[in-house]
């Protein structure tokens, strides 16, 4: 068994089947990597990313941030240079993240749907959190990391109850 240091770069991570869409920014963002995102739409400049809710039952996900916010709000250009890249958050693309609470990996995971929680105590990251099964916002697809490893990795999919239809 190995225990694992959560760090500031230990957020949630593309794994298979993922693609990417670019939205604008929205005003004021401070999203990081690995930051759940939902869309805001503006008038006059339509769907716009944001950072999400705290994870615990959050709802109209539309990703995952693949870069970090710039703070500066941007207008949907005709080209992608100036949007923020999104790890799409549909019902193909998997994700994977470590889980909460110096919890020890299970093979009973797989298969279970939990919350997610943002661990500002670790480096303000989102992480799979195995107690919540009240807030159900993912499903455990995968063991990454081996059973009985401290914070090992799940690999995982959003509910379609978590996850907002959108258009870029």
């Amino acid at each position: 068994m190995a225990t694992f240091t959560v760090t500031a770069k230990s957020g949630i991570r593309p794994y298979r089947k993922n693609r990417i869409e670019h939205f604008a920014e929205a005003a004021a963002q401070s999203f990081k990597v690995g930051h759940l995102l939902i869309l805001q739409t503006t008038a006059g400049k339509g769907n716009e990313v944001k950072i999400g809710a705290s994870g615990a039952g959050a709802v109209g996900i539309v990703g995952v941030a693949a870069e970090d916010a710039t703070g500066v709000e941007t207008s949907p250009p005709s080209d992608t240079s100036q949007q923020r890249p999104v790890y799409i958050a549909d019902e193909e693309g998997e994700f994977n993240g470590a889980v909460q609470d110096a919890m020890a990996l299970s093979v009973d995971f797989v298969g279970k749907q939990y919350g997610l929680i943002l661990d500002a105590a670790n480096g303000n990251v989102f992480r799979v959190n195995t107690a919540d099964t009240t807030n159900k916002v993912v499903e455990v697809v995968k063991l990454i990391d081996q059973p009985g490893d401290i914070n090992g990795r799940v690999a995982f999919k959003f509910l379609s109850a978590a996850r907002a239809p959108f258009t870029s």
